[in-house]
């Protein structure tokens, strides 16, 4: 690579760095903001899912909503949505967004568990979050 091309990438490198960290600057301002919004699209998202249905999710408005109506959960409560998912091929249990893959867990805390990534979830652990969101 000759040295143009390599001035080149790290102006593009430099840049996408200041608009990272400008991001991350503007979202710490108001963090349970950004938290709360980030939540009520996955809650809006997901309202038509069976889990959704079946916890009410047309009717989450808020943090405390969703406090409300949504128990604590363990892996163990997905588990058979899971198993649906991967074995039957069925959609829209958990999440609106159709799963590409499964991750297979260590199973440091027992067996290996399958956690499905949508593309969108992909993205959200790629590319720095694509600016965050």
């Amino acid at each position: 690579m000759d040295y143009t091309a390599m001035n080149e990438r790290r102006k593009i490198g430099v840049e996408f760095g200041k608009k990272y960290v400008a991001k991350i600057k503007e979202m710490t301002k108001a963090p349970m903001v950004v938290q709360e919004k980030f939540l009520m699209k996955i809650i809006s998202d997901s309202k038509d899912t069976e889990f959704g249905k079946e916890h009410g999710f047309d009717q989450i408005h808020s943090i405390r909503d969703y406090q409300e109506k949504v128990p604590l959960t363990t892996f163990d409560d997905y588990a058979s949505y899971i198993e649906r998912m991967a074995n039957d091929g069925e959609r829209g249990l958990i999440s609106a967004n159709d799963p590409v893959y499964y991750n297979k867990s260590s199973g440091t805390l027992g067996t290996p568990k399958r956690i499905p990534y949508s593309e969108e979830g992909k993205k959200l652990f790629s590319q720095p979050s694509r600016i965050l969101f």
